[in-house]
C-alpha cells in the first residue's frame, strides 16, 4: 500500500502538469508542478537571465493555516489553491500556497492528507517516489538527505532542471502521521536566494500538541 500511496500522490501531480498548467499558465499556480511550469514559461520572457534582486525578508509575513495546521514566513500573502485526485487508494486533495517573490522566484508550502488506508510505515520510500517525480525524467538530483520535524521523518533534497528553462529547486518534505507537507523553492539555477531560501524553510513550524 505504500507503492499505492506515492503513486496516487504522483498521478495527481501529474494531471496537475498535463491539464492544469495547460488551461491556467497566466494564473496562480494549484500544484508544484503548476508553479514549476510557470517558472518555465517567464524564463522565456527573460532570455537574458539577468538577476533579480533578493527579496528583504524583514518585509515577509508570517502566515499561518488554521486547516493546514502550519505557519511559515511568505514574501507576500499565499491564496490557498485546492485540487482533489482520485487515486488508487482514495481521493486526495491537495492544498497549495504559493506566493511568487519575483519574476524568477516562488515559494510554496503543499499539504495532502493520504488515506488512512495507506501503510506508510517506510516513509523513505514514499520520499524516493516523490522526490522522482518532482525532478522529472529529465530532471537531475544534486544533493539529498534525511531530516526530521520534531519526531516526523522527512526528506531535504535540490533538483535542477536545466536545458532552456534552467531552474531549479530545494524541497523540504515531512510526513506528519498521514499528512504529507511539502515546501518548495523554485528559483533561476545562477539566481538560488541562499539566505531567503533558508529563512523561509527554517520558518516553518507546527503547533505544539
Amino acid at each position: 500500500m505504500a507503492d499505492d500511496a506515492s503513486a496516487g500522490f504522483a498521478k495527481m501531480n501529474t494531471y496537475s502538469f498535463s491539464t492544469g498548467f495547460k488551461r491556467n499558465c497566466q494564473t496562480v499556480l494549484i500544484s508544484l508542478f503548476l508553479f514549476i511550469g510557470l517558472i518555465g514559461c517567464k524564463q522565456k520572457d527573460n532570455d537574458s537571465q539577468s538577476r533579480s534582486p533578493a527579496p528583504a525578508i524583514n518585509h515577509w509575513k508570517r502566515f499561518s493555516s488554521a486547516d493546514g495546521n502550519f505557519s511559515v514566513l511568505f514574501p507576500g500573502t499565499p491564496q490557498e489553491k485546492r485540487q482533489t485526485e482520485r487515486t488508487p487508494i482514495g481521493e486526495i486533495e491537495l492544498h497549495c500556497f504559493i506566493v511568487e517573490a519575483d519574476r524568477q522566484t516562488a515559494y510554496g508550502v503543499n499539504y495532502s492528507d493520504i488515506p488512512q488506508s495507506a501503510n506508510l510505515r517506510d516513509p523513505q520510500k514514499f520520499f524516493d517516489r516523490s522526490q522522482a517525480l518532482t525532478a522529472g525524467e529529465k530532471g537531475k538530483i544534486l544533493f539529498q538527505q534525511e531530516i526530521k520535524l520534531g519526531n516526523s521523518p522527512g526528506r531535504e533534497f535540490k533538483f535542477s532542471k536545466g536545458g532552456k528553462s534552467n531552474y531549479s529547486g530545494r524541497v523540504r518534505l515531512f510526513l506528519v502521521g498521514h499528512r504529507l507537507y511539502e515546501l518548495v523553492a523554485i528559483y533561476l539555477t545562477i539566481n538560488p536566494h541562499p539566505v531567503e531560501r533558508e529563512a523561509f524553510f527554517n520558518s516553518f513550524s507546527l503547533p505544539p500538541n
